[in-house]
């Protein structure tokens, strides 16, 4: 791949709808080789509002801490967190999601250049508006490399929208994430490497 990033490709292809930054591998990732009781639950949880961490090489998000949790808690007991932390307020109010999926059963998420065609049961391209048993679809696309996100159950969409209050805090606190990913964590880290999850969009399966 050279100097670019599958994740980096994926994320750009699929920006454009508007769903945030689109994970290449959106599952969790164990921390540890042994799984603890605590860390099989933040596993099963997957991401939360709050959570301060980095996109890695894979398309993993690892979680270093939360801004909303204590000190103590399993999110951040696993790399602990930076000097003088104080978890910002949270306002349950200000947290929305919808009981309905946001995204129908099978949604399909692909790049702008890129359109779908019907194929018959041998595999062969049906003539616009053609229905009929045995139907699959095929994503072609117009460029040499695209992306695509399949959810065949469909998604839900979590957002929190106190934004002025996390966009202070990061302001207040960046500097001390990057000391403290660096000599305390001893993560290789640059300049915007950090990400605060704001919202997420959840499947219970998916196909990229």
């Amino acid at each position: 791949m050279g100097p670019h990033r599958w994740q980096d490709i994926y994320f750009r292809h699929l920006s454009s709808h508007g769903h945030g930054y689109a994970l290449l591998k959106p599952e969790p990732k164990m921390v540890g080789t042994e799984s603890q009781p605590h860390s099989k639950k933040l596993y099963e949880e997957g991401l939360r509002v709050g959570d301060v961490g980095m996109i890695k090489d894979t398309g993993h998000f690892v979680t270093i801490f939360n801004i909303f949790q204590e000190s103590g808690t399993p999110v951040n007991s696993v790399y602990g967190v930076p000097n003088g932390f104080q978890p910002l307020g949270f306002h349950q109010n200000l947290l929305f999601s919808d009981e309905d999926p946001t995204h129908p059963p099978n949604t399909w998420i692909y790049s702008e250049k890129a359109y779908e065609v019907k194929l018959n049961a041998d595999g062969q391209a049906l003539a616009l508006g053609a229905f009929g048993p045995g139907l699959g679809v095929e994503i072609q696309f117009e460029r040499s490399h695209g992306s695509i996100l399949s959810l065949p159950e469909g998604a839900h969409q979590v957002d929190y929208d106190g934004l002025p209050d996390i966009r202070e805090y990061v302001t207040k606190h960046a500097e001390s994430w990057y000391r403290f990913l660096t000599d305390e964590v001893r993560m290789d880290a640059y300049n915007g490497c950090l990400y605060v999850i704001t919202g997420y969009d959840r499947a219970s399966c998916y196909e990229n």
